[in-house]
């Protein structure tokens, strides 16, 4: 399938970006999920500059994360493996091969309960949504494969702490498909983290997925300790 022109413009002044970032230290933060509070909070910590990315949207667990980035995104939003599934409660339209709710997208407009979302609507809205995401996974890949340092941050949607081979899985597929100057960090509001992987405590106190300040000055701390490494 051909690339649009505007996509190609797109990633064209991405890339541009990365390569400036590069030459002056530059570091970017990039969400991936579970959800879409991690990407949220770090817009609003001014830490996540190059707009909207693959994870922002999605609730993807990070065994789910692993495997789409280890088969390179393929396969995904195939119409034989889209169904209803539910998030907290709420219809949800569901990738049934990797596990992932695209929980804002195939919504339909003025809707709740179960008409929220539905399977002709799937049908109908898919090809869209598709490209969408692919667009999203090639920028994606072009992030990890720059030479620009990025932290890729992921948060659990219940909040627990991640299992060290999670995050080593997850940090392996990323070099898989080319990724260099990076850092996976689990960020946890519950639970006990074992050591061997970056992770820090962010409780949920007076908001959902922890204050933005907070996110900030996890990253200041991310961002010194791999200066002083």
């Amino acid at each position: 399938m051909a690339i649009h022109p505007q996509t190609i413009v797109k990633l064209t002044e991405i890339s541009a970006t990365l390569e400036r970032a590069a030459d002056v230290g530059d570091v970017f933060a990039v969400s991936i999920g579970s959800s879409c509070g991690p990407a949220i909070r770090l817009r609003e910590a001014g830490l996540q500059r190059l707009g909207r990315n693959f994870f922002d949207n999605i609730v993807c667990p990070v065994g789910a994360a692993t495997d789409l980035i280890a088969n390179q995104f393929t396969d995904l939003l195939t119409l034989d493996a889209m169904g209803i599934g539910s998030y907290e409660g709420v219809p949800s339209a569901t990738d049934k091969r990797y596990g992932i709710n695209f929980h804002h997208d195939f919504v339909v407009a003025n809707h709740e309960g179960a008409e929220r979302v539905t399977l002709n609507g799937i049908r109908n809205g898919i090809a869209s949504v598709r490209a969408r995401y692919h667009y999203l996974a090639d920028k994606f890949v072009m992030i990890a494969q720059s030479s620009a340092r990025k932290n890729f941050y992921l948060r659990a949607a219940d909040g627990s702490a991640f299992a060290v081979s999670q995050i080593h899985a997850l940090d392996n597929a990323i070099r898989h498909i080319g990724g260099r100057n990076f850092e996976v960090i689990g960020i946890y509001g519950t639970g006990e983290p074992a050591h061997g992987a970056p992770q820090y405590f962010l409780p949920e106190i007076d908001e959902r997925w922890g204050a933005a300040a907070a996110w900030a000055k996890v990253a200041a701390t991310v961002n010194e300790t791999r200066r002083a490494a």
